[in-house]
């Protein structure tokens, strides 16, 4: 793990909510985007702490920004999978997050274009594992306006509804989503059952 300084104080400015300072995470910190997001958050002044499990980012990438910003209390790095609980839990409980930037993506610039079918490929196949059920599936060909990535913003969800995700790991989700279906086939219709007072 690389840390914003050599010396290693105790309490971390990272743990606690610091008056004038924003701490914002930035997950995929370590990719083309979200280091770019990061030099300019570094660059207003903003705390920042970047979780990558670096399988398509660049450790040189945070090792410019750790040499561009060395003062203590402005970056850290922890190398870490988002879809590892414990990890997760462990980062969360230790810093004072005020806010989250979410750039963690299977994917880099181009590889639209070079493997269109990657992500799909991959949440199909996920599907599967989740439901034990096999899938047809059959691939197109590629058109120019699909999406290499979508990101989405869950502020709005969490403010108007009080929802946050539980699961952060495809599989899991699609197991408790799968579960949850084969349970309401109806799906939230009321059953005829409800009725008969």
């Amino acid at each position: 793990m690389l840390k914003q300084s050599p010396t290693f104080n105790s309490p971390s400015p990272f743990s606690g909510h610091e008056p004038g300072v924003t701490h914002v995470l930035v997950t995929g910190g370590a990719g083309y985007i979200g280091s770019h997001a990061t030099l300019r958050l570094l660059k207003d002044s903003y705390r920042v702490t970047i979780v990558d499990n670096l399988s398509c980012g660049n450790i040189g990438a945070v090792k410019v920004l750790q040499d561009l910003f060395p003062e203590p209390g402005r970056l850290q790095f922890f190398y870490a999978d988002l879809g590892d609980a414990k990890a997760v839990n462990k980062i969360f409980s230790e810093n004072a997050f005020d806010a989250v930037m979410h750039f963690v993506a299977v994917a880099y610039v181009g590889e639209s274009t070079l493997e269109p079918l990657k992500p799909v490929k991959e949440f199909v196949e996920a599907c599967m594992k989740a439901t034990g059920v096999s899938i047809k599936v059959e691939y197109l060909p590629h058109r120019p306006s699909d999406y290499a990535e979508v990101f989405s913003d869950p502020s709005k969800i969490r403010r108007e509804l009080k929802w946050s995700a539980r699961f952060f790991d495809l599989e899991k989700s699609l197991r408790g989503a799968w579960k949850w279906q084969k349970s309401h086939h109806n799906g939230y219709e009321p059953t005829k059952a409800s009725f008969n007072g």
